[in-house]
């Protein structure tokens, strides 16, 4: 932890904090979200809609910008891509993968994307998760599936540093206070 994490140096009071922020948290409302399940030939006709191969070691992701697939099990991938290219995205596995054994199902409106990021982001998560969520254990590049607090969340490390957490909608609410009850000693902005 760096001086900057200090525990009660920026303590959440109604309003803005009086001090720096440690942690900044918004609602990623724009993400579109493509589960995908297949095998074999499948897999390997999935990079010529995505324009790369799906991860095929667990607990990694591969992409660039909001285009990512994230691994969620051996035959298991959640598509991420801006929420306006889905049915683009969704058209062009349908057609490569046309003869194949998959499934390709929408889920965007199933769960909620927040993000927490700055200098203190580590150190939050790591209060309600049980991952070594260090840069060398679990960096970009990463993904799981995991605990925050009391709530099932995928969390995939950002550039720059944070953490996108997708939770079920039912969930977003409790974790969203969750989050804001950790970082308040950290000093806490709502991002819009």
């Amino acid at each position: 932890m760096t001086d900057e994490c200090a525990p009660l140096d920026n303590v959440l009071r109604p309003g803005a904090p009086s001090g720096p922020s440690g942690v900044a948290l918004s609602d990623r409302r724009f993400v579109g979200q493509i589960n995908l399940r297949g095998r074999g030939e499948a897999v390997t006709a999935v990079g010529a809609a995505l324009g790369y191969a799906l991860p095929v070691e667990a607990n990694t992701t591969v992409g660039s910008g909001v285009s990512r697939a994230c691994w969620l099990g051996p035959d298991e991938w959640l598509l991420i891509c801006e929420d306006d290219q889905r049915a683009e995205l969704k058209k062009r596995l349908d057609d490569a993968l046309a003869g194949h054994a998959y499934a390709a199902t929408d889920v965007t409106d199933s769960r909620a994307v927040l993000r927490i990021a700055g200098a203190c982001a580590r150190p939050v998560l790591a209060k309600g998760c049980p991952l070594d969520l260090s840069a060398r254990s679990f960096g970009v590049g990463h993904v799981a599936q995991s605990l925050v607090g009391r709530a099932q969340a995928m969390i995939l490390p950002i550039e720059g540093g944070g953490y996108d957490l997708f939770v079920a909608r039912s969930f977003a609410g409790y974790l969203w206070t969750w989050l804001l009850d950790a970082g308040a000693e950290y000093g806490i902005r709502v991002q819009t």
